[in-house]
């Protein structure tokens, strides 16, 4: 897979269609063709690529090779780790049914109904539409093509990131491997 290839694939895995916030200048420079590249994320962030070629495609390529690396070097925020979103979101999914089942509503069947209604992915992926729409500074760089259900998922990963130490206690881990060994 070229560098453009990738550039756009990353691009997506964010939310992005790369067409939307990239920008091709390519040129004949007289030996040749050169190509400017200026990637601009909704969050005002903008970075450029070069490249030269024998051909304007050679220089597009060069050019997102260009920008790739910078994203590595100075972005790494960019490049989603969607293995570690997932995880993380395995967690955030546990503090919710937490947070439903010790509400104190002593309904089984209410707390069921609540937990279907408020777990869903369409219903997450709302959430993370108005987070982004309020600005949100975790969701900056994440465009709104994302499907439903990475939506919903980076909404339980942030959960689990910004609730897990209020409600995992720093002795917690070992109490919860206790309990795991109780069971198995």
């Amino acid at each position: 897979m070229d560098a453009k290839s990738q550039l756009f694939k990353l691009l997506q895995s964010i939310g992005h269609t790369g067409e939307d916030i990239t920008d091709y200048q390519s040129y004949s420079n007289g030996n040749g063709h050169s190509c400017d590249l200026t990637v601009t994320f909704p969050n005002g962030l903008e970075i450029y690529g070069y490249g030269t070629g024998a051909k304007i495609t050679q220089a597009e390529i060069a050019a997102s090779q260009d920008v790739i690396d910078q994203l590595h070097e100075s972005h790494p925020e960019l490049i989603v780790d969607w293995d570690k979103i997932y995880v993380d979101a395995q967690a955030g999914d546990a503090l919710i049914k937490l947070g439903v089942y010790l509400s104190g509503n002593l309904n089984v069947s209410d707390n069921s109904l609540d937990l279907q209604r408020i777990e869903t992915n369409k219903r997450l992926a709302k959430v993370f539409d108005k987070w982004q729409r309020d600005k949100d500074p975790d969701l900056a760089v994440l465009g709104n093509h994302l499907s439903e259900h990475k939506k919903a998922s980076v909404v339980e990963a942030l959960l689990w990131r910004r609730y897990n130490k209020q409600v995992i206690t720093s002795d917690g881990p070992e109490h919860l491997e206790l309990l795991i060994k109780a069971i198995t």
